[in-house]
């Protein structure tokens, strides 16, 4: 019998070239997942960390906007006694509206308003008075760069005669034959005259602008204060009852 040997030669180049290919392949997907793993990791991480940090954040505005309303709260019901105290307590909503509607106007924040406007109805005895020493004492504080609190006080003094603070914070600037006369019409005609309408002026400034809108949002805040000491205090006989309610949470 003849046995006939036969032997197969093929070029593999081309076999192993694929399978090299597939598996890089096969590995590229396998990183692929491995990588998708770790970023989704990633953002689940990153959303808890802006969820914490949004909380966190509305925790502190609604502590913010609870403190403000009970301080508006405070500063509010001493107008009241101060409006009470001379006959004119039914006139505490008129001139809630006028510090409203003057700090929406000139940037003037009511926290400051309000006390001073609270120092010049006890001087004066007259809400109405009050309201226009305010506006007065504005202009000084506006042109002068002194706080409205320091200009009131002075302007409250001069209400009773005493003009020497208002002529020092003014720099000097009242006439000393009209400060001789120790006529507060005289005296408020001349600061008027020299100093009327820089409040407003100072309000449409690019700083008065932003102090304007830092008000908005500070009214804001006041009301979602209230809307939360109300929704809590229904059955509390005031604000402070609620603050020592929170302490003992």
């Amino acid at each position: 019998d003849t046995v006939v040997t036969a032997k197969f030669v093929a070029d593999t180049t081309n076999l192993q070239a694929g399978a090299k290919r597939v598996t890089s392949s096969l590995q590229s997907v396998d990183d692929g997942v491995r990588k998708s793993a770790l970023s989704m990791g990633a953002l689940k991480a990153g959303f808890l960390g802006v969820a914490a940090a949004a909380g966190a954040f509305a925790l502190k505005v609604g502590i913010d906007a609870v403190k403000a309303a009970a301080e508006e709260e405070k500063a509010v019901v001493k107008l009241k006694t101060a409006l009470d105290n001379v006959g004119q307590g039914f006139r505490l909503d008129e001139l809630e509206t006028f510090i409203d509607n003057t700090q929406r106007a000139t940037g003037v924040a009511d926290d400051e308003l309000r006390p001073a406007l609270q120092a010049l109805v006890t001087a004066t005895g007259s809400a109405t008075e009050a309201q226009d020493l305010l506006t007065i004492a504005m202009d000084i504080s506006a042109a002068t760069g002194r706080d409205l609190t320091s200009v009131s006080t002075a302007v409250a003094k001069g209400a009773n005669g005493q003009f020497m603070q208002i002529n020092r914070l003014t720099n000097g600037a009242i006439n000393p034959a009209i400060l001789a006369t120790k006529d507060m019409g005289l005296v408020t005609a001349e600061l008027n005259r020299l100093f009327g309408g820089q409040a407003q002026a100072s309000a449409e400034t690019f700083a008065g602008k932003l102090k304007r809108l830092e008000i908005a949002y500070n009214e804001l805040l006041e009301a979602f204060g209230e809307g939360f000491i109300g929704a809590f205090t229904d059955d509390l006989d005031s604000t402070d009852d609620f603050m020592a309610s929170l302490k003992k949470m």
